[in-house]
């Protein structure tokens, strides 16, 4: 009896791993072109949403009641252009787990979620792989995602006016690994770093009208003198006719 069993076991293990060669024999070139065309077509996109929320507190100096604004966020994933030939495997590097996503859990092909954690950054793997019959299973496209984490540095003082420099962005893909003098020091070095590539540029607009200015005054001077001479033949014609 255990012999019988073995076998059945051998044989269906064998026939689970025969199974994806049988689904690519059977897959037509003209099907995979179609599946690979399909799996193009899958992208994602994300949209950082801000929620405000007034809350109470009590001062711990007076005790009174006082209230705040406070503003959290939320992470809103969206994969587009999933149809019923194509499901999407979804893995990351901050754990083992691994999501299917079929075309059944989408709505009109988009399937979106939200993610409320911002302390981490987290990189996404997406395969897009096919639900076809007879092909199921064929790798066809795969992207990558990284969810962005919150820039504590980024409501600092220093930061105040500089949001677009990489340090004090306000979500980030990369760890700054920067104590805050150290990220201090690197937004007023990028400060000044700006002011010369901006003073050098004005200097340059400057040299250059300097050097064509007896250009610029004469072509000013031959505009002047053609809209003046129109305006008077302009006139006399009025005079004329009347």
């Amino acid at each position: 009896m255990r012999s019988l069993f073995n076998k059945l076991f051998i044989i269906i293990i064998t026939l689970f791993m025969m199974s994806p060669n049988v689904y690519a024999q059977n897959c037509s070139y003209e099907d995979r072109a179609r599946l690979n065309e399909l799996a193009s077509k899958v992208t994602i996109n994300y949209e950082i949403i801000e929620h405000e929320e007034e809350i109470e507190f009590e001062s711990p100096d007076t005790g009174e009641i006082l209230s705040r604004v406070k503003t959290d966020y939320s992470l809103k994933v969206s994969i587009y252009n999933i149809t019923d030939e194509l499901y999407v495997n979804e893995t990351n590097d901050a754990n083992d787990e691994s999501k299917d996503i079929l075309y059944s859990m989408t709505q009109n092909g988009v399937y979106s979620y939200n993610v409320d954690d911002f302390e981490n950054i987290v990189k996404y793997t997406y395969r897009v792989r096919s639900a076809h019959k007879d092909c199921f299973d064929i790798g066809l496209n795969s992207f990558n995602f990284t969810k962005p984490k919150y820039n504590m540095y980024s409501h600092y003082g220093f930061c105040v006016g500089n949001e677009n420099l990489p340090y004090c962005q306000r979500f980030i893909t990369e760890d700054l690994n920067l104590s805050p003098p150290e990220v201090r020091y690197k937004v007023s070095e990028a400060i000044k770093e700006k002011e010369t590539e901006e003073k050098k540029t004005s200097n340059e607009v400057l040299e250059f009208i300097k050097e064509y200015y007896i250009y610029f005054t004469g072509g000013t001077v031959i505009i002047a003198g053609v809209v003046v001479g129109y305006i008077i033949v302009r006139k006399r014609r009025v005079l004329w006719k009347s």
